[in-house]
């Protein structure tokens, strides 16, 4: 069974407020609830247990309370941190320093004068990534929800609790897959036509050279 969510126009400031009903059924429906069977015309116990909960990062990040994909603490699958940077902008001729985060698994070694980089993380190795457990995000749950400051939900990327959580068949970080349609469909796909087709590096200086081998047609 699929259940979809579609909100409106403004963003909800609490969406556990909108999920409250669904969790309740599904909580009911995860003991068991008596039912008839037009088909076979029977009753049986119906059951129904929320395994998968599939959306892009704001989304996800929303739901689960995370301080999402752009924080020092992005990756739900991965104990990662992010490099902070101060990168100079204008405004009405007001230069200001703009603070965000990138993510590598090497320090930096060529910093244009431009950026301002602070506390430069440690070499992370891809192969043997420390990944999250549903007991390790319980506990920063808990931890993130005891801390008045802030600096633990920075440190983990977790804000407070979900209330996803209250359906016992949920686990993190297994039930919260990356979403395919962003990832695959609109991202990975998208950018590999137009490298084929020779209009991904766009510019005053790109050219399309359909003669090049790896050239796909327009019309395709």
């Amino acid at each position: 069974m699929s259940i979809t969510y579609l909100l409106g126009p403004v963003e909800p400031v609490e969406l556990d407020t909108f999920l409250e009903p669904m969790i309740s059924e599904l909580l009911r429906l995860h003991d068991e609830v008596p039912t008839y069977d037009a088909y076979r015309h029977e009753n049986f116990l119906l059951r129904n247990h929320l395994v998968l909960v599939t959306g892009d990062s704001p989304a996800i990040a929303k739901i689960l309370h995370l301080t999402g994909h752009n924080g020092y603490s992005p990756c739900r699958f991965c104990i990662i941190k992010g490099t902070p940077f101060q990168k100079k902008y204008k405004v009405k001729d007001v230069e200001r320093l703009k603070m965000t985060y990138y993510y590598l698994f090497t320090p930096p070694t060529d910093i244009p004068p431009s950026y301002r980089i602070s506390d430069v993380h440690d070499v992370y190795d891809p192969l043997h990534l420390l990944c999250c457990t549903n007991t390790g995000f319980i506990n920063d749950t808990t931890k993130a929800e005891e801390d008045d400051s802030g600096q633990v939900a920075k440190e983990t990327g977790i804000k407070r609790g979900s209330i996803l959580f209250r359906i016992p068949s949920i686990r993190f970080p297994y039930s919260f897959p990356i979403d395919v349609m962003h990832l695959i469909y609109l991202g990975l796909t998208r950018d590999l036509v137009a490298l084929l087709n020779d209009s991904y590096f766009s510019g005053a200086s790109a050219s399309r050279d359909t003669s090049q081998p790896y050239c796909i047609q327009e019309k395709v």
